[in-house]
């Protein structure tokens, strides 16, 4: 299914704002030294602009993002190759993704590969809280340190020419896995924690790894590897 025809994922565009009010970024950017820029971004449980309580909300979603290629007949090429720390709601990534060349060519595919370079040593983490009753609220923390490598066909070719500088994005459809999580039926640990005038009191927080809630950590570890769209933002003559 193509990616406009999506209601959620026009939604996001339309409430969260990434494109809907311009049509490209590339404008507003220094002179580009390549003809191509990406962007990483999350589909989060805030695209449902109607609705008021949430159950959840994800708050923080690191990457440990090492390479990422663009394929055609399982021919690659690298668009990126570091040790990129990148986090999906701010959009936020250093060192910074920024433009490269990619060469003439039509892709179908595109590749991303993580390892645990984060800080904490992980190679993704997901945070967020679980609000089972107002005002009451739950932080849950996921977190795993696997080597991953995904995989996605793209939703229609990515026909890179010499004459034009592209903007592509791939989002992370956060909402999609986390709406099959059943947060009332995952185990809590108990912390105690300081609050500002020094008094310690105890909190309940849900832990997804691979020592806690082992089912639905390897549940949101599978769904992830899976739950990227791609879309080709904009197109434009380079200048």
């Amino acid at each position: 299914m193509k990616i406009f025809k999506s209601y959620t994922y026009v939604l996001l565009f339309t409430c969260l704002g990434f494109f809907s009010c311009q049509d490209s970024i590339i404008e507003d950017l220094p002179t580009p030294s390549g003809n191509f820029l990406l962007n990483l971004v999350a589909i989060n449980n805030d695209v449902d602009e109607g609705a008021g309580w949430k159950e959840y909300m994800i708050t923080e979603t690191n990457l440990g993002i090492h390479q990422i290629d663009f394929l055609k007949n399982d021919s690659a090429f690298t668009a990126f190759q570091d040790q990129y720390q990148y986090e999906l709601i701010s959009r936020k990534s250093f060192p910074e993704l920024n433009f490269t060349n990619l060469p003439v060519n039509t892709y179908d595919k595109v590749t991303i590969s993580m390892d645990n370079h984060l800080d904490s040593d992980e190679s993704v983490e997901i945070n967020g809280h679980y609000t089972p009753s107002s005002p009451t609220k739950i932080d849950f923390y996921f977190k795993t340190n696997e080597e991953l490598f995904l995989t996605h066909t793209l939703e229609e070719d990515l026909v890179i020419t010499d004459d034009k500088s592209f903007q592509f994005e791939i989002a992370f459809h956060l909402k999609k896995i986390f709406d099959q999580v059943t947060f009332n039926e995952l185990e809590k640990t108990t912390i105690e924690e300081e609050l500002e005038n020094g008094q310690i009191v105890s909190k309940d927080i849900i832990l997804i790894d691979k020592e806690n809630n082992m089912g639905t950590y390897q549940f949101i570890l599978s769904e992830f590897q899976k739950s990227f769209q791609t879309r080709l933002v904009v197109e434009q003559p380079r200048t």
